[in-house]
């Protein structure tokens, strides 16, 4: 049975596998998965059981019912298979090249995932890393990260995949981000976050993960895809008093080059050049903050 799956970037292909002539003195040779990025590179991923060639269906590319342990190969057959398809799928969702160590490396950190004996809650690790918060930052920041924990839950229903440490990835990102511009909810009972709200929420987000990261409680995730927007401001103040800093720093950094060109260090009296350099930069700087 082959599988193949078309990332828009390569057509991977991938489907049980054995090698009949290289056989062990029990008679019996290794079951492997063959995962294929292209024509020239390829991979032998073992499921770390070996039959006997006569047990071996090569035009299905499967077990046979006759091997004695048929039911335990079979579902694990299946589970590696459907393991390389999400795998597949999520390069192809998030815009990923599947090559061989992309492969490898997704399948360690699934495997990782189900040797726990228990997988970890975001939401209860949210709410452990908010205690553990609370002695060292203000209650502000508290505060802040009781708003993600609210817009998290609530996004949950909204969500189109479950809300877990492995689905933050591109889809969640760009369904989450959504949420927080349209259906979000404000103090003041309006709809939808301003950028500069809904970037601080993604910058928390990115914090907590890559906490838990470091304490080895989850695998390592890609974030480079959660981009903390930051285009519009709450307070229309705050953007004004913004833009009249950069005009000023303008404004210094251009007076400092024309006295330099002029050769002069500092501002006894003005005359000829100079005074027509200063001049016309006031000038300017006036246009740029009005």
């Amino acid at each position: 049975m082959q599988h193949e799956c078309n990332t828009d970037i390569t057509i991977a292909k991938y489907f049980p596998y054995i090698k009949p002539k290289y056989v062990t003195q029990e008679g019996t040779t290794v079951l492997y998965i063959r995962y294929n990025y292209d024509r020239f590179k390829r991979t032998l991923i073992s499921t770390g059981y070996n039959i006997k060639p006569e047990y071996w269906d090569a035009k299905k590319r499967w077990i046979k019912r006759a091997c004695p342990q048929y039911e335990e190969i079979d579902s694990c057959l299946i589970r590696i298979t459907s393991k390389l398809g999400k795998i597949l799928t999520y390069a192809k969702d998030n815009n990923l090249d599947p090559t061989v160590d992309f492969v490898l490396l997704e399948l360690e950190k699934d495997r990782e995932y189900d040797l726990r004996s228990h997988r970890i809650d975001i939401f209860d690790a949210l709410e452990r890393y908010i205690i553990e918060k609370a002695p060292s930052v203000s209650k502000d920041q508290i505060k802040d990260y009781r708003t993600l924990r609210k817009h998290l839950i609530a996004f949950k229903e909204y969500s189109s995949q479950p809300l877990s440490f492995h689905n933050l990835n591109l889809t969640f990102y760009n369904e989450f981000m959504d949420y927080l511009f349209y259906k979000a909810e404000k103090p003041n009972g309006t709809k939808g976050l301003l950028t500069n709200s809904a970037g601080k929420i993604i910058r928390l987000l990115k914090g907590f993960v890559n906490f838990q990261i470091v304490k080895g409680s989850i695998p390592p995730i890609d974030l480079r895809c959660f981009k903390v927007v930051e285009e519009e401001t709450d307070d229309p103040l705050a953007e004004l008093n913004k833009r009249i800093f950069k005009s000023a720093n303008r404004f210094v950094v251009n007076v400092v080059y024309i006295l330099k060109d002029c050769k002069c260090t500092y501002f006894p009296e003005y005359s000829g050049k100079q005074s027509y350099c200063i001049f016309s930069i006031i000038s300017h700087y006036h246009e740029l903050i009005a």
